[in-house]
């Protein structure tokens, strides 16, 4: 793979249209700053009817924090392929 570094995000999110419906979401974007990785990840969800109600951590992240066979290596890896990748967890 031949991408230096992708942006990490972990959010708490709240459905738009159900609000006791609550997650946590994993996000890599395939972009080199926090504000331009807010901005895609914030209008993504947006459209898949979640709001962010706060933001965790943000850092960067490359292939090699990653040890094979992992869901987040796969993450990442999707997200060096196209834009970004996300991850629901409960």
């Amino acid at each position: 793979m031949n991408v230096n570094s992708l942006m990490y995000l972990v959010l708490d999110v709240q459905s738009t249209s159900h609000t006791d419906e609550q997650s946590k979401v994993n996000a890599w974007v395939n972009v080199s700053s926090t504000d331009e990785a807010m901005n895609i990840i914030s209008d993504e969800l947006s459209l898949l009817g979640w709001a962010i109600t706060e933001v965790i951590e943000t850092t960067t992240t490359k292939e090699t924090d990653y040890f094979p066979p992992c869901k987040s290596l796969d993450a990442f890896s999707e997200a060096a392929k196209g834009l970004y990748s996300l991850r629901f967890i409960d």
